[in-house]
């Protein structure tokens, strides 16, 4: 009994961490997307050993990265190093904790404290992590992301009113910098008249000293009381001159501290300037963003306002059978999406002249029912910020197989659309 008990207590000890490779299927697009940022992911595409190209967009990489880790490889290997090192303190932590309930317990605190991405990491490559806790945290992970995009919506109504509070602000803050900047000219001018004065007054106070020694001199050698008369007249010019030269000083040291507050104050508004300036350029960013989409949706409009009605893709173009411009009748299939922008998206298709198809990427229409549609399509639109993982693995890989365009939204909004629409056609 003692050598079997014996026997597996050693096993245990022995249990390796999960590899990334080993990993359950559709793990690495979520250890992928919560453990490496984005700004890291340049970085990683410069790498050799990843043979990835760097000039690719982020979601391009980020595929790359995720197709790589699902295989044993040099490149998975080297992932694998990476993300131990950068998670380094945090495995050691979890590595100590050997049931389900403390490792739930951890993660719980982690997340308390938004520390995900190290945690995530340590749970899912975990050799005591039972099944169910798994599924547990990897669900839990995937809400986080999705929750992320709710927030979208709500966050362009706020962009627009902070583009307008930092144009006030910045306006404001211009004003009172050339205010500070007109009052430290007028104060420096100040402190070099009273230095001025203040030198004048050393030389008077140098002179005042020696009438005082005139003064003793005379009063120990003078007998009269016309030199009485010139000493006490003497003495009434050296008080005056001493009052004059305290009430000089005291002026020069007012005028000394209100040019050090007025420099305290220059400097916490440089410091708010460039605070403010660092907003701007991350609100500039966001505005170039929908500045894009804003061109597609012009263009779009523009075109279905100019352009002629015959079309020059297809055999019937001069006929009673052609279907319009642009699309020229293709299918477009559209995964993902609003239920209440559906009869919007066909619209806008049908503008372009398309046939519309839809599939909610198995919300609620079964998955088995998305190959079949992806195979009749001519051309595939998929948003990413409304669509199931499943799905938007299934669009990418049928289309890449069958070699069919297809165009993967930043939002699902009809400006993203109108966007794609314009790729397509390009």
């Amino acid at each position: 009994m003692e050598r079997k008990k014996k026997t597996t207590t050693t096993r245990k000890r022995t249990l390796k961490r999960r590899k990334i490779w080993e990993l359950p299927s559709g793990f690495h697009c979520s250890v992928v997307g919560t453990c490496l940022k984005r700004s890291e992911l340049k970085k990683i595409a410069r790498k050799k050993v990843f043979g990835i190209d760097a000039d690719q967009n982020d979601f391009k990489i980020h595929s790359s990265l995720v197709n790589l880790s699902a295989n044993r490889s040099e490149e998975s290997r080297a992932l694998q190093r990476l993300l131990d090192r950068k998670f380094q303190t945090t495995v050691m932590k979890f590595s100590r904790l050997t049931n389900d309930e403390a490792l739930e317990t951890e993660w719980q605190n982690h997340l308390e404290k938004g520390m995900i991405p190290g945690a995530y990491w340590a749970l899912v490559t975990h050799p005591h992590i039972g099944r169910d806790l798994m599924a547990t945290i990897y669900g839990e992970v995937h809400m986080i992301g999705h929750g992320f995009f709710s927030e979208y919506q709500k966050d362009q109504g706020q962009l627009h009113e902070l583009r307008n509070r930092c144009n006030s602000i910045t306006e404001v803050l211009e004003s009172e910098r050339r205010t500070h900047l007109t009052e430290k000219e007028r104060f420096q001018d100040d402190f070099e008249s009273l230095r001025v004065e203040l030198e004048g007054y050393k030389s008077v106070a140098a002179e005042n000293r020696e009438l005082a020694r005139k003064l003793k001199d005379l009063r120990e050698n003078s007998r009269g009381d016309v030199l009485s008369i010139k000493v006490k007249k003497l003495k009434e010019e050296v008080n005056d001159l001493a009052e004059t030269n305290n009430v000089l000083t005291r002026q020069l040291e007012l005028a000394e501290r209100r040019i050090e507050g007025n420099r305290e104050l220059y400097e916490t508004a440089e410091r708010t300037i460039a605070e403010l300036q660092m907003k701007i350029d991350c609100l500039l960013m966001e505005k170039n963003d929908l500045q894009d989409e804003l061109t597609s949706m012009e263009s779009a409009l523009l075109s279905k306002l100019t352009d002629s009605d015959e079309c020059p893709h297809c055999e019937g173009c001069d006929s009673e059978g052609c279907p319009g411009p642009d699309l020229c009748g293709r299918r477009v299939l559209y995964v993902g999406g609003h239920h209440k922008m559906i009869p919007h998206y066909r619209q806008m298709v049908e503008k372009f002249g398309g046939r519309f198809t839809h599939h909610d990427g198995g919300k609620e229409a079964s998955r088995t029912i998305l190959p079949k549609l992806l195979s009749n399509a001519d051309v595939v639109l998929c948003p990413i910020d409304c669509v199931s993982h499943y799905a938007c693995n299934c669009v990418k890989q049928i289309c890449k197989r069958d070699q069919k365009p297809f165009v993967m939204m930043r939002s699902s909004g009809l400006s993203s659309l109108a966007r794609g629409l314009n790729e397509i056609n390009q």
